[in-house]
């Protein structure tokens, strides 16, 4: 009869030890990602500047530096000049909520929206 080496078995507990790790960890990936998924979607939309009740705090003479604290970066923004018009034009678009900011020499002087 052969001798039975204790180092096979120790091998051998590692190994299983190693697979049922393995396993949970694996297990534990398919139940993360989705949650995930859900946290991430979560802060996407809370960080959502441009509402209806934002966009009521903007008013007339703000810089485009404040106007962009309280309502995040724009989608467009356009420059020109005019005689003494020295224009900047903020456009926001986010689903079915539109607004229209015009900023002269740096200070807000028109805002329409549709929110």
């Amino acid at each position: 009869m052969d001798k039975i080496d204790p180092m096979d078995f120790e091998g051998l507990n590692i190994q299983l030890e190693r697979n049922r790790l393995l396993g949970t960890l694996l297990s534990m990936k398919h139940r993360i990602a989705p949650l995930a998924l859900i946290c991430l979607s979560l802060l996407l939309f809370s960080c959502e500047k441009f509402t209806p009740e934002n966009f009521a705090k903007i008013q007339s003479n703000q810089t485009e530096e404040e106007v962009r604290k309280i309502l995040g970066p724009p989608n467009s923004i356009s420059s020109g000049s005019f005689l003494v018009f020295n224009g900047t034009i903020y456009k926001y678009e986010r689903g079915n909520k539109k607004a229209t900011l015009v900023f002269n020499n740096g200070r807000l002087v028109f805002k329409e929206g549709e929110m």
